[in-house]
């Protein structure tokens, strides 16, 4: 297997304040779709002799870009929104 085959996971953690931190508890789940703006802080640790890369970002703001999959209702539509005239804003 070369190093092209193999595949590599990078979690990082997103660190969200105040009035965001709240809307992010609320709203956020695994497997949503997110964009996070911020600014990126890498720190190192050790453990067990192994070196770990953390990194995370410090959003300054989160845009959900998809819909939970609990608020569709049985017509097809997500609450309160036309899917058909949804734009993202950006």
């Amino acid at each position: 297997m070369t190093i092209l085959e193999k595949s590599y996971k990078c979690l990082v953690r997103i660190v969200t304040w105040r009035k965001l931190a709240e809307t992010v508890s609320h709203h956020l789940g695994k497997g949503r779709l997110v964009a996070v703006e911020g600014s990126l802080q890498i720190s190192k640790s050790e453990k067990d002799g192994r070196t770990y890369t953390n990194p995370q970002v410090i959003a300054n703001e989160v845009r959900f870009l998809d819909w939970p999959k609990d608020s569709k209702k049985g017509n097809g539509q997500s609450a309160g929104y036309d899917d058909d005239n949804f734009d993202v804003p950006f």
